[in-house]
């Protein structure tokens, strides 16, 4: 069972149905929802046994969120997510037979997204496929198991986090194919990618 870690600017039109798809499956343990936004959640919050929330004073930013949800987590499998995507959740059960002590982290790239109003297929074939550099948007939905887990470094805030644990992996990387993710893309982290803190995260990595 998963640990999904999610971090939040309340931002997202479709944040409230990504939480209720994970928290109605069986093969997620917990919701840990990072809270960052600045008037709190309100009634974007389902109520569930499985939600987890941390709400930030301030804006921790996502790196940073990521290491909180990490060291609050139970399960000894984690998934780090987007607030603005929607994904089938269908492929929990196989992604929780593909993660090994052989496997790094399986994460998606930017070809398996399409517009957020399309359909999902009825049909699914996953597969694997190893990746050697990290692909664009490979961090918006992340499986991994615990113990692959590394700390993020404080000074990076925004961008490269993705990077840091891509690299810090003593196995092999992978992309999932034939899973299709539906959202907005870094949706709240795009209102930060043109500052300085951005700018000097890609630099420290």
């Amino acid at each position: 069972m998963f640990s999904f870690i999610i971090p939040t600017l309340g931002l997202s039109e479709t944040f409230k149905i990504l939480i209720n798809s994970l928290i109605n499956h069986d093969h997620v343990k917990e919701v840990i929802i990072i809270d960052n936004s600045e008037l709190g959640l309100n009634n974007l919050m389902p109520q569930s046994e499985k939600i987890m929330l941390i709400r930030n004073n301030d804006n921790n930013y996502v790196n940073p969120s990521w290491n909180q949800g990490y060291i609050q987590s139970t399960s000894k499998k984690l998934a780090i997510c987007n607030d603005d995507i929607i994904f089938d959740t269908r492929v929990l059960p196989w992604i929780t037979k593909k993660l090994d002590k052989n496997i790094g982290i399986i994460g998606m790239s930017i070809k398996d997204f399409s517009n957020i109003n399309s359909s999902f297929q009825d049909y699914v074939d996953y597969k694997l496929k190893k990746v050697y550099s990290r692909p664009l948007h490979f961090g918006e939905l992340m499986f991994l198991s615990r113990f692959n887990y590394s700390i993020i470094p404080d000074d990076l805030k925004i961008a490269c986090g993705d990077d840091y644990l891509f690299i810090k992996q003593l196995h092999s990387n992978y992309v999932v194919k034939g899973l299709t993710l539906k959202g907005e893309t870094s949706k709240s982290s795009n209102l930060f990618r043109s500052t300085g803190i951005a700018r000097s995260d890609k630099k420290s990595i």
